[in-house]
């Protein structure tokens, strides 16, 4: 909990009761406001919740299975309203599908950034997160059949040997740029006429750049350059064939930074290796 107080910042707590506020003025909800102790004993009962298991909310107050750790200090009612008015973002600005819970996503990020040292050895992979509720887009859900749980949230991630994680994202869809909140546009926005219609803007020549990086490393690679980009020079990284490629070995090797990672054989650019059946054999 020490770690985790790290990271529920005053500045956070604030947020969350002004957005769940303002989304409960905007429904029309008939519903007292939230307020910072009530929010304290709503993360209190969703961490307990978590360890202690029941089948149903209403059991932590039913009499044959009430636990008084939670029962004592906030009503089932009270939890009811709270969690129906939680929210992280404002309805009314229109946005990227992610945007409900993007802004938690953004502060995790920048939180680790001033608490966690850089590491010199860092992997970047995909995650896949269980959720079981109906509420989130289904365009979210992955389908991965060789997983546990088949349909799953992606996240793309980088760590350290210390198991710390720096950085997350949403996967978003193919259809969208590989990592979101490193980057406000979207496939349409990479297709650029020419390079003299933008020559002088430094957003278009961001723009350029990366439809250049794209078209060299793939959508896969461009989510290691995402997640990289920020990691001092000499950092040395390390994924798995699901990323790597040789054009990213060399891009990587071009910014400054060490990557180890494993091909898969369509990704070897042609290079003189033995057949696969053959290596096995030696």
């Amino acid at each position: 909990m020490d770690f985790f107080s790290l990271f529920l910042t005053q500045d956070l707590i604030k947020y969350i009761i002004e957005q769940s506020n303002l989304y409960s003025i905007q429904q029309k909800l008939k519903i007292k406001p939230m307020d910072e102790s009530e929010l304290r004993k709503l993360i209190e009962f969703l961490f307990y919740g978590s360890v202690v298991q029941l089948p149903s909310k209403c059991d932590y107050w039913r009499e044959q299975s009430r636990q008084l750790i939670i029962s004592d200090n906030i009503s089932r009612n009270r939890i009811e309203e709270l969690l129906r008015m939680l929210h992280f973002s404002n309805n009314t600005v229109a946005g990227d599908k992610c945007d409900k819970v993007q802004p938690l996503i953004d502060f995790f990020n920048q939180r680790s950034k001033l608490l966690l040292k850089p590491e010199e050895f860092v992997t970047i992979d995909e995650h896949m997160v269980g959720f079981r509720s109906k509420t989130a887009p289904s365009s979210l859900k992955q389908y991965t059949p060789n997983k546990p749980s088949k349909h799953d949230f992606k996240l793309w991630s980088n760590s350290g040997v210390s198991g710390y994680v720096y950085h997350i994202e949403i996967y978003s869809g193919s259809k969208k740029n590989s990592v979101k909140s490193t980057s406000s546009f979207d496939n349409a926005s990479l297709k650029l006429k020419t390079r003299s219609a933008y020559a002088t803007s430094k957003i278009d020549r961001q723009l350029l750049k990366r439809s250049e990086d794209r078209k060299a490393v793939g959508l896969l690679g461009l989510v290691v350059l995402d997640l990289a980009k920020d990691s001092p020079r000499g950092t040395k990284f390390f994924v798995d064939n699901y990323f790597g490629s040789v054009a990213l070995i060399r891009k990587m090797t071009t910014l400054g930074y060490g990557i180890t990672c494993t091909l898969r054989s369509n990704r070897l650019a042609n290079y003189p290796l033995l057949p696969e059946k053959k290596m096995k054999k030696k």
